[in-house]
């Protein structure tokens, strides 16, 4: 259980500095993308959700941020 907890915060972490790091133009982003973090691990904290969950939210989050990068990458 506590390996899991450890996941979740490296997850949580990893994922407010990449919000911060690429989306230091993109206030409205970072704004959601900090929002949606907050309101998963708010659940898991009051246990509504359990950590399996939590983790698969924050890697589903990733690959939202990714695929929102590229596609202002190549918008320009």
């Amino acid at each position: 259980m506590e390996e899991k907890n450890l996941a979740v915060d490296l997850l949580e972490k990893l994922l407010k500095d990449e919000v911060k790091a690429r989306m230091k133009t993109d206030v409205v982003s970072e704004k959601k993308y900090s929002d949606r973090i907050l309101e998963t691990l708010r659940k898991y904290h009051n246990r509504a959700i359990e950590t399996a969950q939590v983790i698969e939210e924050l890697i589903k989050m990733a690959k939202d941020m990714a695929d929102d990068a590229e596609m202002a990458e190549n918008q320009g």
